[in-house]
C-alpha cells in the first residue's frame, strides 16, 4: 500500500508538528498556529473558505479548544447575558454559534455552545471560556447554576 501524503509528512525528522487531525497538504504554502501544532491556513482561498459556512459547509476540529459545562435553572440565561445572541428556539440536542463582547461591544470571544437539556450546555472555545468562567465568578450578574471545565471529558 503507498505511503500517503500525510504519513510521509509526518514521519520527516524535521517536519513542522501539524495538527493530526487536519489533512496535509504538501502543496500548502501557508500556515497558522493553533496551540502547539501548525495547520494549513487554507487549501482554496480564503474568500471562499470564509463564505463556505454561508454557501456550502464548513468542517472543522474544535476538539482542542477548552469546554466547559454550565448546568442549573439559569445556565441558559448565563449564555444569554453574555452572548449577543438571544435564542428563543433552542432546543436539546442543538448547537448554536455564541458570540461574546465586551460592554464597549469588542469581541472577547465566540465558540460553539450545545444544550444538551434545558438546563445543561457545553461551549467549547478557548478566550469564551475565559471570558465566561471570568463572568460567572467575578462578573456583575449572579447566576442558579454550576460551572465546570470539562475539557479532557
Amino acid at each position: 500500500m503507498p505511503e500517503s501524503a500525510a504519513s510521509k509528512f509526518h514521519g520527516e525528522q524535521n517536519a513542522v508538528p501539524v495538527a493530526p487531525n487536519v489533512p496535509v497538504d504538501p502543496s500548502v504554502n501557508t500556515w497558522s498556529r493553533f496551540i502547539s501544532t501548525f495547520e494549513a491556513s487554507e487549501f482554496t482561498d480564503w474568500v471562499d473558505e470564509s463564505l463556505s459556512w454561508k454557501k456550502t459547509c464548513y468542517i472543522g476540529d474544535w476538539s482542542p479548544l477548552l469546554k466547559m459545562r454550565v448546568r442549573g435553572p439559569d445556565s441558559k440565561a448565563f449564555f444569554e447575558y453574555l452572548s449577543t445572541n438571544h435564542w428563543p428556539n433552542f432546543q436539546p440536542n442543538q448547537a448554536k454559534h455564541a458570540i461574546f463582547c465586551r460592554d464597549n461591544g469588542t469581541i472577547i470571544g465566540e465558540g460553539v455552545l450545545m444544550m444538551l437539556d434545558h438546563d445543561d450546555f457545553i461551549f467549547t472555545s478557548v478566550p469564551g471560556v475565559t471570558w465566561a468562567v471570568y463572568q460567572f465568578h467575578h462578573g456583575n450578574r449572579k447566576f442558579n447554576a454550576t460551572i465546570d471545565i470539562v475539557s479532557n471529558d
